[in-house]
């Protein structure tokens, strides 16, 4: 079979002849993607009205915040060796391809929605959608077919793919004025009915009530398998905690820079020790020997925003408290 063009009329263009009209459309797609989880994307890019080719190139452009590149891989066989790739931009977005026959055979042809080649990719969290596709029009898409031949070049046609997550949702968060008064009220916006869940507390349904400050998370499951986990912070929302026994006050907590412990009603006369664990454990601040009598402030203004614990000694009990930094 031969790509033939209708209208007799020619120009050069890089040393091919350029058909103006006649010869359908070459079609490079990628089709839409429905997945279940943030799991490696196989995205495959195919053709349409790929007929007696001799060589072609172009690029892929994606959004580097939505979409993690890993690698390219599943080149059709008829490419060969022939087959370049440039992943120098694949950080910002970007991924060149060409293939270029110079053997001396028959030009090729491929059968529509055969698969040039396929990209993996990552999705990033928080998103519901993304798209894979190829810049900005025009583009450098350049197709050439031999005509009787003459290498004719033909236009092509570049669509992009939509990928979009079967299992979405979002929360209305109350957050804690009490030790534990907080709550999680889930609404699922896509997936399949009906759904299981599982949260890092264990429990097994859709919303939680009576939470302390803390980070929770849940894993979703629909009707067809798919698996998403979404993750949740309930904050303070008051700017200090009062311990009835020392009437001991924690404050601001959320807080962005400094920390400070106050016994307002000091019952202990003298002394107490406290620590400040990050969110790993590790102890960052230490102090012994303490006068209750006076505010003690905490410099976190170089620490990393997340849940602390304040560990607070005396004589008479050991308290912890959780510190949100901001």
């Amino acid at each position: 079979m031969k790509a033939l063009c209708y209208l007799i009329i020619l120009i050069s263009f890089n040393g091919y002849a350029v058909c103006l009209s006649g010869q359908p459309p070459v079609e490079y797609f990628f089709p839409d993607q429905v997945v279940c989880t943030n799991d490696t994307l196989r995205l495959p890019l195919r053709v349409r009205n790929f007929m007696n080719v001799r060589n072609f190139q172009s690029s892929v452009r994606w959004n580097p915040g939505s979409l993690t590149f890993h690698t390219l891989e599943e080149i059709h066989p008829q490419l060969g060796n022939n087959f370049l790739i440039n992943t120098d931009s694949t950080e910002s977005g970007g991924l060149g391809y060409f293939w270029l026959d110079n053997s001396s055979g028959d030009p090729l042809v491929l059968t529509d929605s055969s698969v040039v080649f396929v990209l993996k990719f990552t999705m990033a969290d928080g998103l519901e959608t993304a798209e894979i596709g190829f810049g900005n029009i025009p583009t450098l898409t350049e197709t050439v077919v031999e005509n009787n031949g003459t290498p004719v070049q033909v236009s092509s046609v570049q669509l992009p793919g939509l990928i979009e997550k079967v299992v979405t949702a979002e929360a209305s968060i109350q957050t804690a004025s009490t030790a534990n008064d907080g709550a999680i009220d889930l609404s699922i916006l896509t997936g399949q009915l009906p759904f299981t869940f599982l949260w890092n507390t264990g429990a097994m349904t859709e919303d939680l009530e009576d939470l302390v400050p803390d980070h929770y998370s849940v894993t979703i499951t629909d009707a067809q398998g798919c698996i998403a986990t979404f993750d949740y912070v309930v904050d303070l929302n008051t700017a200090s905690r009062n311990d009835d026994r020392n009437a001991l006050v924690i404050t601001p907590n959320p807080t962005r820079d400094y920390l400070n412990i106050h016994f307002i009603v000091n019952a202990l006369n003298g002394i107490y020790q406290y620590k400040l664990y990050d969110p790993q454990g590790n102890i960052i601040f230490h102090k012994n020997n303490m006068n209750s009598d006076l505010i003690e402030r905490i410099d976190l203004g170089n620490q990393s925003s997340g849940l602390y614990f304040l560990e607070i000694k005396t004589e008479k009990n050991r308290q912890i408290f959780k510190i949100i930094k901001q």
